[in-house]
């Protein structure tokens, strides 16, 4: 099995995986990714008796397949976009990724005719120049791969990717007329049932379908896996008519498949990357949320210099402070830290720190105030979550200090 780094200065690197290991930053990791956003030790791959698994360990920008985030681990399949902060990466058991931009200088296989006296590129060597253009954009890239299987087959009438998990086209060559997606998706139910197969519709079988369906027509079709939700649909792949005929082998749909799976892992990559964009708007507006949640310094105090800087590892977290004049001459400040970083850490903080306003009105002592807080945080912490306190009370008059630590660093 490899991964293969999509994006990024690592772009078409390939890390075979030839044992469990640890995905990170540090150099001296198992499969080592130099890039700012990977933490030093961001995910473990694991074996298992079915296949390679996927758990994050606490990494600082979080872990994704698919485009959603890793929460303990998770079972690794064929085709599958793995994100570690802004690295993307594809899990395959080919190396079909890697062969981009080796084949033959790109032809215009729409103007090759079928049985010229000039010997056509074959099947992989066309889909392989189609799929030079590392500019293009992933549907581009797609399209352009089913012209040329297209272009190798001239019984087919069109050629789709087809998610029928999702419900969904992906890509489809040449645009224009379509039947029912939903008698398409109907149809495509049997690759379902033998996901490992190659399915072939012949028109008797077509003409059955159709009457059961309540359609006019259903063309033949070849349908093959991409992968575990992906497939490959050839409309009209078994009706020569008066055309002739192409011998398409096995081997040179299984080919096809594979090569089908580049185009793939860009859609995947594309949607995850939507789906990041997504989660980072979220975020700065929750930054800003946070950011207010944090007072301000209070009007000048004679004899006092205050001074505030806050960074957050993450867009957010769960560091806080708290500055407030609970009386003429008192200052309390407060500071603190909720365990874990990101969303969950700036929600804890975000009760905790309404709750520590309230608690300051009480006027009680500092040991008091964090025993306030323990019990009042108590029922909603999650289990192995905890939050540290420093609490200082200065009476401005004297210069007095009233101290309370609950598992902080002391302050002074």
């Amino acid at each position: 099995m490899f991964l293969v780094v999509l994006n990024g200065g690592a772009k078409g690197r390939v890390l075979k995986l030839e044992g469990e290991g640890i995905l990170g930053r540090d150099p001296s990791v198992e499969y080592s990714i130099d890039d700012p956003t990977v933490s030093r030790r961001h995910s473990e791959l694991l074996k298992s008796e079915n296949g390679w698994r996927l758990r994050d360990l606490g990494s600082a920008n979080g872990t994704e397949i698919n485009g959603v985030k890793l929460i303990g681990d998770r079972a690794l399949a064929e085709g599958d976009v793995i994100s570690l902060g802004r690295v993307t990466l594809t899990f395959s058991s080919q190396l079909a990724g890697t062969v981009r931009g080796t084949g033959p200088a790109a032809a215009n296989v729409a103007d090759t005719p079928t049985g010229s006296a000039t010997e056509p590129l074959g099947l992989s060597n066309r889909m392989l120049a189609a799929l030079k253009g590392e500019n293009d954009a992933p549907e581009e890239l797609a399209c352009n791969a089913l012209k040329a299987l297209l272009s190798c087959l001239p019984t087919a009438t069109r050629a789709s990717m087809v998610d029928w998990r999702a419900g969904r086209i992906l890509a489809r060559a040449p645009q224009g007329a379509e039947i029912s997606r939903s008698t398409l998706f109907r149809a495509l139910s049997a690759l379902k049932s033998e996901p490992q197969g190659v399915v072939v519709w012949m028109p008797e079988q077509c003409q059955q379908l159709a009457r059961a369906l309540a359609v006019e027509k259903i063309a033949p079709f070849i349908a093959v896996p991409i992968d575990h939700q992906v497939g490959l649909l050839l409309e009209g792949g078994t009706d020569h008519g008066e055309r002739r005929p192409v011998a398409i082998t096995l081997s040179d749909l299984e080919e096809a498949s594979l090569l089908l799976r580049i185009p793939l892992a860009a859609l995947r990559a594309q949607a995850a990357a939507g789906s990041r964009k997504m989660r980072d708007s979220d975020l700065r507006l929750a930054q800003r949320i946070q950011q207010r949640l944090l007072t301000p310094a209070p009007p000048k105090i004679d004899g006092f210099e205050l001074a505030m800087s806050y960074t957050p590892a993450m867009m957010v977290g769960g560091d806080f402070f708290h500055i407030e004049m609970r009386s003429n001459e008192e200052l309390a400040v407060v500071i603190g830290d909720v365990s874990g970083k990101g969303v969950s850490g700036a929600m804890y903080m975000s009760y905790l720190v309404a709750d520590l306003r309230h608690q300051l009105k009480l006027k009680v002592g500092p040991a008091d105030l964090l025993e306030n807080l323990q019990r009042s945080l108590n029922p909603v912490l999650e289990p192995g979550m905890f939050a540290t306190v420093a609490a200082v009370f200065i009476n401005t008059r004297t210069g007095m200090c009233r101290v309370g630590l609950a598992g902080h660093s002391p302050p002074v």
